[in-house]
Parts: structure tokens; C-alpha cells; sequence
């Protein structure tokens, strides 16, 4: 048995080839929470200008309400 986060062990699974071989039990992640932190793309203030980073921002943002972001969560993990 082990703990993980979702998204990173699903990912790992599937790359192993042990989705036969592997039972996951999914808890409501309110009664189960160990630990938990957002995900964050980090860009240089040296590097990056203001401005791109807000068009990352309203990309990330299209993504998610298209349906995209899911996808490609779901092709890493399903």
C-alpha cells in the first residue's frame, strides 16, 4: 500500500504497465488529506515579462474552459 497524489501516481502506473496489477482506492480527499499544496508555473522576473505571463495565465485559463486541461490530464492518466 501507498499514499500518493493522484495525478503523479496514476501517471506512474500507467507508465509501469501495472494497471492490472494495482487496486486503487480513492477517499474523500476531506478525510484523507496528509498533506496538500497548489501547483504553481514559476517564470524569471529577470526573463519573463509581465505580459507573458498574463498570456500564460489567459491560455491556462481558455484551456481549462474548453476542456483541454482536462484532456490532457486524462492522457496521462487514464
Amino acid at each position: 500500500m501507498f499514499i500518493g497524489d493522484q495525478l503523479p501516481v496514476l501517471y506512474y502506473i500507467k507508465e509501469q504497465g501495472l494497471e492490472d496489477q494495482i487496486d486503487m482506492v480513492l477517499y474523500d480527499s476531506a478525510k484523507l488529506e496528509v498533506l496538500y499544496w497548489t501547483t504553481y508555473i514559476l517564470f524569471s522576473k529577470k526573463r519573463v515579462s509581465p505580459q507573458l505571463v498574463s498570456k500564460v495565465n489567459q491560455a491556462m485559463e481558455a484551456m481549462k474552459l474548453d476542456g483541454t486541461y482536462d484532456q490532457i490530464i486524462r492522457r496521462y492518466t487514464e
